[in-house]
């Protein structure tokens, strides 16, 4: 619940008959600090947190800067009111009536005390997934992108990843676009076949990279609407790039052993 919606804090407007003013602002504050326990803590957990005690705490002032100051003649002027409560000072009380410069102080002790708080950020919490009949129960690593995914249930092998969902045109809904190759396989925790064929597919790619490395490649050019000569890959960091998946490839099938699959976490694991 928002702390806006609390009862606390609708009690406190029709306290003032949804009026602003200097101590509405000032309840406000309060019953935000006990909401948010930030006096327990000694800390704001964000910068925007303080932000808002301190937005509010100038509104307060707002209220009461435009009535607080003397109505004599030729006591100041234009140039003397303080329009920032974080410009207000003890010096500026001979202006301004004693007993609402009282307040206008507690005010000023509120601000100084909330911006000398230091700001500690929470530890992110970790989101787990709620546990349902058909929800996978076990995590693996692809033989193609290394990255882990879910794995299913009966047959596990890997669930379909990779892809990416395309924008829709207002009168259809987006489709899937594309998927990684290592889906409906099995994790490279229970096999390594995937991983061996790649690696040879791969390395045959290399070797008539390098059979025509001294070959003329062209493309079309739109714009002169004739072929044009480009690089070898050969020449490229398309040869670099394939060279480092090799040793990666290579690593993995030289060290490769089965394992247990990872556990997946439910928030309501317990409960079902």
């Amino acid at each position: 619940m928002s702390f806006f919606k609390t009862k606390e804090v609708q009690d406190l407007r029709a306290k003032y008959d949804n009026k602003r003013c200097l101590d509405f602002y000032a309840e406000l504050v309060a019953l935000m600090d006990k909401y948010h326990g930030i006096t327990e803590a000694k800390s704001f957990p964000t910068k925007a947190a303080q932000k808002d005690f301190l937005d509010y705490l100038n509104r307060a002032y707002d209220m009461d800067r435009h009535y607080v100051y003397k109505s004599e003649p030729n006591m100041h002027g234009w140039k003397d009111t303080i329009y920032n409560l974080c410009h207000v000072r003890e010096k500026h009380r001979k202006f301004n009536d004693p007993e609402k410069f009282d307040r206008v102080m507690k005010l000023v002790e509120l601000r100084e005390y909330y911006k000398a708080m230091p700001i500690v950020k929470k530890a992110p919490q970790k989101k787990l997934p709620q546990k349902t009949a058909l929800a996978c129960t076990h995590k693996g690593t692809c033989q193609i992108c290394f990255k882990e995914h879910c794995v299913k249930n009966n047959s596990l092998l890997m669930v379909d990843h990779g892809y990416n969902i395309s924008e829709g045109r207002g009168w259809y809904f987006g489709q899937r676009v594309g998927s990684c190759n290592g889906w409906d396989h099995l994790p490279l925790e229970k096999d390594c076949s995937l991983v061996k064929e790649t690696y040879q597919d791969w390395f045959n790619g290399l070797l008539r990279m390098r059979a025509n490395r001294n070959e003329q490649y062209f493309k079309y050019d739109k714009r002169l609407k004739k072929d044009v000569p480009v690089d070898n890959p050969y020449n490229t960091h398309e040869r670099k790039w394939l060279l480092k998946d090799l040793r990666t490839f290579k690593d993995i099938i030289k060290n490769w052993a089965p394992k247990e699959l990872k556990e997946v976490e439910f928030a309501n694991e317990n409960n079902v």
